[in-house]
């Protein structure tokens, strides 16, 4: 998405709007049922119109194509026709909600009002405020490579972006540090700034936790023996170029799958112990992608919930046991 979304040179906002619909679609959608190319590219093109910085849908199919041949994709769904038709299939998944509001906006003001809060001399006030707006901006935008945009209200992932890039980003950090003893306000710390908020202290904590879970991901999968991120465009072109016989991509499945589990234990352990409601789960949309949304929900959602107290558990008793979790089922 981030790579279509710079070949357009389109805005920042237009590709997080875009991530959130295209999140949002396959919470109802299975992977295995759409084609996702297809639907990334039908959600970039219906992004760009409702953050009003419109695409023509010639030059995005034939952008995207470009892209694709250049990723080593041989069979191209993006056609005019095919996007176009698409666009009505995830307005109706989306139910014609596409306000997105995000946390660009936010974090500007908490860079400014931080600055204000420390006392920053003028001379280093506007230094200050860039680092810290540039290096939470780019934990903002690694947000979106997760699930947080879903869970999370745009002001309060704001807050931990400014944390993470205030206190755990050693450049900013020690700097900050630095400004901050010799500002005129004396033994300031980001956690009295924070106090002063209307948040939940618990929840930026959860978040920040999750971020980091995710960054010691993508730096493990990418040192990975493996092959690590590589695998990913391996085994997704073998499925495009082999839809009639999926089965063709064993080789490629079984080596990412190896890959992560190698690189993330716990997600072995999970695999082990929650495999079965996963493919309940994953059942359970594929038999119902046609029904009502109150159909899918009182269908699907015992079983969504099952999978997530699984999940929970695992990670409960990673948590206490040291990250050593035995084969044993949750109790």
């Amino acid at each position: 998405m981030t790579m279509l979304g710079q070949r357009l040179q389109t805005r920042q906002r237009v590709i997080a709007t875009s991530t959130v619909y295209f999140q949002r679609f396959y919470t109802k959608n299975s992977y295995a049922s759409t084609d996702p190319i297809l639907v990334l590219v039908t959600c970039m093109y219906l992004a760009s119109k409702v953050e009003e910085a419109p695409v023509r849908i010639r030059v995005l199919c034939a952008e995207a194509s470009r892209m694709m041949q250049e990723l080593g994709y041989n069979e191209l769904p993006n056609h005019i026709p095919t996007v176009a038709e698409m666009e009505f299939y995830l307005l109706e998944e989306l139910e014609f909600d596409l306000l997105v509001f995000h946390p660009y906006d936010t974090l500007m003001i908490l860079c400014d009002a931080f600055v204000n809060y420390i006392q920053a001399s003028p001379s280093h006030r506007s230094h200050i405020q860039a680092a810290m707006l540039q290096m939470s901006w780019t934990i903002v935008n690694d947000m979106y490579r997760s699930s947080l945009p879903l869970e999370h209200p745009p002001y309060v992932l704001a807050v931990a972006a400014l944390y993470l890039a205030l206190v755990v980003v050693p450049p900013v950090a020690q700097e900050l540090r630095t400004l901050m003893e010799n500002s005129a306000l004396k033994g300031a710390s980001m956690l009295d700034f924070l106090a002063g908020m209307n948040v939940s202290l618990p929840v930026i904590t959860d978040i920040v936790q999750e971020m980091l879970s995710h960054y010691d991901l993508w730096r493990q999968l990418t040192r990975s023996q493996r092959g690590g991120l590589d695998m990913l465009p391996t085994f997704q072109r073998c499925v495009l170029a082999s839809k009639g016989n999926p089965s063709v991509c064993a080789k490629e499945q079984q080596a990412l799958a190896d890959c992560a589990a190698e690189a993330v234990p716990l997600l072995q352990t999970m695999k082990q112990q929650c495999g079965h409601l996963i493919r309940d789960y994953d059942a359970c949309l594929t038999v119902n992608k046609h029904a009502s949304d109150e159909e899918l929900t009182s269908k699907c959602l015992g079983k969504l919930q099952a999978l997530a107290d699984c999940t929970n558990a695992v990670k409960t008793q990673a948590e206490q046991t040291g990250g050593a979790t035995s084969a044993s089922a949750p109790k």
